[in-house]
């Protein structure tokens, strides 16, 4: 199936590439060219082929045959009535059909539009006017505790034996070093915690914060770290500790070395210092997975909300990029750049953090400092779009037949218009075969006066080459969704997983949450959801389960995937395009 869809996808990818190379802007041209067709399709439908799928009544036939609009109107009824009782089963069969038909006709329609007019979502705008939100400012912590609750019940269980987290390490070469990752967690609270104790310089005001670590607490580097040149790492400026400067980072958190072990042996081998986050011990590993589900601790590492940055992006003011942050991840922001030191950090939002917006950051960061121009941040599984020239929350593709990217706000819908759409050229290539074989025959007599021929057999050759071609996509959608996987996270995980077997452990992808799970969070129906499961067959509209930051995750894993290390992850600056500018490494002195 992956080749398949790999193979529609390319040819996709051709077509769309020539268009742009025709035309300049093939997004309005595509959209221009499905809807010409939609419409032709749906004339030429209704004029030929439904009449092999669902005959007229002969009552109906002999009105219909009188062409006259006076009288087909005045005897419309009586003869409706007088079908229904000579032969019913006729009349059931073509209004059903009708009834049907035109259901269908409506899906493909209201879900292409939603698609195409409803915002994947970004970080600094959220979702748009699609779903009421409040990511700041009077009522914002409510907003955020509804989707962080959500995202904490709908986690799985803590996983007891994990051989990617086994914590014997086979010691190699020292792995490529890497730009401060693009993930942060609870388990990066801890090293934070530990790194800045005994530093007596105001972190507020410093170029860069360095975790200091000695030789012997580091743990050894893992087989297979480095990455090949088709999948590196971002590049350090150098071969030790990365050091950023802060004006252009509004995560200070990333500024921390992270260890090159997986999250979850830094649970293991690592002591906290932290009292609100204990260190995890074997036992509490295999603790029953009933007290889990019976204690759901939303700030716990597993789900703590990942963020990092991104550089492609245009920048913005400082103040702005907290002020989108997630209240957890901009409580620890203010405590970085207004706190004394101190050896204790907490994500745990005091009265005087509830509700905060851009005014109210303002204050405590400093007017100077808030319109610093800095990189957006980016939240886990958001990429970075070359032709929307932003990031995505939840990117999947960009895609020219809906002239946006595909991502959290419409990925819904994007997916119910491809299952419908080819239900639909299912339905024309089983309604259209005699009506096709009959417009061949030239010599014989065409009962369709107001569809020419040439019609029926482009329509035929469309729903054959469309139907196939949407059917394989939709279905491939349907497997990356009951993965727990976008399109672009599928590519980069089977690259993970390679990494992961070459050095004998097991990949786990840490959205992976089972696959009936993984479909109901998808289509935000099932459990905790205010949505029942017919909703996925009705013209409605269905906000996504997540706010774009907050997302339903293994639990055990420390809210990042197993069997990798961080400085593997993939991120959107292995890939140059135009608005990208890639910054001058840092010297060191």
């Amino acid at each position: 199936m992956r080749a398949i869809a790999q193979l529609v996808h390319a040819s996709f990818r051709n077509v769309e590439r020539a268009a742009d190379w025709l035309t300049g802007a093939a997004g309005p041209v595509f959209i221009a060219i499905c809807l010409t067709l939609v419409i032709g399709g749906i004339w030429t439908f209704f004029s030929t082929m439904f009449l092999e799928l669902a005959p007229l009544p002969p009552e109906l036939a002999n009105l219909l045959h009188t062409y006259s609009p006076a009288h087909i109107a005045l005897g419309l009824v009586p003869t409706l009535f007088d079908s229904a009782v000579k032969d019913p089963l006729a009349t059931l069969r073509f209004f059903v059909s009708l009834m049907a038909c035109l259901y269908i006709v409506y899906s493909i329609g209201w879900h292409y539009y939603m698609a195409c007019t409803v915002s994947p979502g970004t970080v600094c705008d959220g979702l748009g006017d699609a779903v009421p939100e409040r990511r700041s400012g009077p009522g914002s912590s409510i907003w955020w505790a509804r989707y962080r609750a959500r995202a904490a019940r709908a986690s799985g269980p803590k996983l007891a034996h994990l051989d990617s987290t086994h914590p014997e390490l086979v010691t190699h070469g020292p792995p490529e070093p890497a730009a401060p990752v693009r993930v942060s967690s609870v388990a990066d609270l801890r090293k934070l915690n530990k790194a800045l104790d005994g530093l007596d310089t105001n972190r507020a005001r410093s170029a860069s914060v360095t975790a200091s670590r000695s030789s012997s607490e580091r743990p050894p580097p893992v087989v297979g770290a480095s990455l090949s040149s088709s999948h590196r790492s971002s590049s350090s400026s150098e071969a030790g500790t990365p050091r950023i400067p802060r004006n252009d980072l509004p995560l200070s958190i990333h500024d921390v070395n992270p260890m090159v072990a997986s999250p979850a042996i830094l649970a293991d081998v690592e002591p906290s210092s932290n009292p609100l986050f204990p260190p995890l011990t074997k036992h509490g590993l295999d603790a029953d997975a009933d007290t889990d589900a019976e204690e759901v601790d939303q700030d716990d590492e597993d789900v703590f909300p990942l963020a990092g940055m991104c550089r492609k992006c245009t920048t913005i003011p400082l103040v702005r990029a907290l002020a989108v942050l997630p209240p957890e991840l901009r409580k620890v922001e203010k405590q970085l750049r207004t706190a004394p030191p101190s050896q204790t950090f907490t994500s745990k939002l005091a009265p005087e953090d509830v509700d905060e917006g851009e005014a109210e950051v303002r204050a405590w960061l400093g007017d100077a400092a808030a319109e610093k121009l800095v990189a957006p941040p980016k939240p886990e599984r958001a990429h970075h779009c070359r032709t929307c020239k932003t990031c995505t929350l939840k990117f999947d593709h960009h895609c020219p037949w809906l002239n946006q990217c595909v991502g959290l706000g419409n990925e819904r819908y994007f997916v119910l218009f491809m299952a419908w759409l080819s239900t639909g050229c299912g339905v024309v290539l089983f309604s259209g075969w005699n009506v096709m074989r009959s417009s061949l025959s030239w010599s014989a007599n065409w009962p369709y006066p107001y569809t020419p021929r040439v019609l029926v057999m482009l329509l035929f050759v469309l729903a054959l080459v469309m139907g196939a071609a949407l059917g394989v996509m939709a279905a491939w959608q349907l497997i990356l969704v009951a993965r727990g996987e976008t399109s672009v996270e599928s590519q980069d995980n089977t690259h993970y997983r390679e990494l992961a077997s070459k050095r004998g452990v097991e990949f786990i992808n840490v959205y992976d949450v089972g696959w009936r799970r993984n479909l109901q969070l998808f289509f935000n129906i099932g459990p905790d959801s205010p949505y029942v499961w017919y909703t996925v067959l009705l013209p409605v509209r269905v906000p996504p389960y997540s706010d774009g930051w907050h997302f339903a995750k293994r639990r055990g894993l420390g809210g990042k995937h197993a069997g990798i290390d961080l400085q593997e992850h993939l991120t959107d600056e292995e890939f140059e395009d135009d608005h990208y500018q890639p910054q001058p490494p840092a010297t060191s002195s």
